[in-house]
């Protein structure tokens, strides 16, 4: 493990081995490392293309679009770009 991966006790922060070390609050606790699938279904490729799709969409947007977005995410804590990309999949699913 990196030692950049300490945190202020001295205690490793990540992947090391078959274990992920985590804080939750000031409790530090592991669990084991599960690989992550990707089963590539139909579906799965679906929302990836409309992912992208969207992502292309937003780096399209003007300043002042993208404000506007900035500003409704405020409400929810969120960055615009989460809020429009949640409003934009939402939508794709609903």
């Amino acid at each position: 493990m990196n030692k950049d991966k300490l945190n202020q006790f001295n205690r490793p922060v990540g992947k090391l081995g078959n274990w992920v070390y985590y804080f939750v609050g000031e409790t530090y606790t592991r669990r084991a490392y599960v690989k992550p699938v990707q089963p590539e279904t139909i579906d799965q490729k679906k929302w990836w293309l409309q992912f992208r799709k969207n992502v292309k969409f937003w780096q399209s947007l003007n300043p002042d679009q993208k404000a506007l977005y900035e500003k409704k995410a405020t409400d929810f804590k969120m960055s615009g770009f989460n809020y429009f990309m949640h409003e934009r999949l939402w939508s794709f699913y609903h």
